[in-house]
C-alpha cells in the first residue's frame, strides 16, 4: 500500500448514497468536510444506469429485468440524495459526469488530483485506469434494460422527470 505524503494510507472512499442514508452519514460528513479532512467529488450518473448496473453485477447477467414500482422509488430515493448533497456541499465538491469519466478516466484523474491538492506526479500515467467495460459507453443502457420501454412510458411525472433529464 502506497502512502500519501501526509502519512495517510487512503486517499479515497467510494459511499454510495444508499450507504450514507443506511449509516445516516450525512451530517458527519458536512462536518468533517467543514474542517477540511476530506473533499467531496460526485460522479454524476443516470439513476437507472446505477440501478441496472448493480443488478448486472448482482445477477452476473449481461441483461435485466427491473421491477417497475422499485425502480421508480430507486429514482426518487436516487433524486432526493442528491438533493440533499447539493444541499449540504454545494460549490464545494466536484462533480463529474460519468460519462465523461468513461471517456477520458486518466485526464479526469489528474482533474480529480489536482483539485484535492495532491502533487502533480502522484497520478502516474504509466498506472492503469481501468473503468467498466464498453457495455457501460454512454447510450448503452437501453441493450441491457429489457424493460426500458416500459418503465420509461409508464413512469410516473415525478420519476418520468428525471428519467427525460438523463436522456
Amino acid at each position: 500500500m502506497e502512502v500519501a505524503p501526509q502519512g495517510e494510507r487512503a486517499i479515497g472512499v467510494r459511499l454510495t448514497y444508499g450507504m450514507i442514508e443506511q449509516h445516516q452519514l450525512w451530517e458527519y460528513l458536512a462536518e468533517r468536510m467543514k474542517e477540511g479532512s476530506f473533499c467531496v467529488v460526485r460522479f454524476d450518473r443516470p439513476p437507472l444506469d446505477c440501478l441496472t448496473s448493480f443488478r448486472m453485477a448482482e445477477k452476473k447477467r449481461s441483461r435485466v429485468f427491473l421491477d417497475q414500482q422499485k425502480s421508480y422509488s430507486f429514482v426518487r430515493r436516487h433524486r432526493a440524495a442528491l438533493e440533499r448533497t447539493k444541499r449540504l456541499f454545494g460549490d464545494d465538491m466536484a462533480v463529474v459526469a460519468y460519462r465523461d469519466w468513461l471517456q477520458a478516466p486518466k485526464k479526469w484523474l489528474r482533474e480529480i488530483a489536482e483539485y484535492i491538492d495532491l502533487p502533480r506526479d502522484a497520478v502516474s500515467s504509466s498506472r492503469t485506469v481501468t473503468t467498466p467495460s464498453s457495455a457501460f459507453s454512454p447510450g448503452s443502457l437501453r441493450r441491457h434494460l429489457l424493460n426500458m420501454t416500459t418503465i420509461v412510458a409508464e413512469a410516473p411525472s415525478d420519476v418520468r422527470e428525471v428519467l427525460d433529464a438523463d436522456a
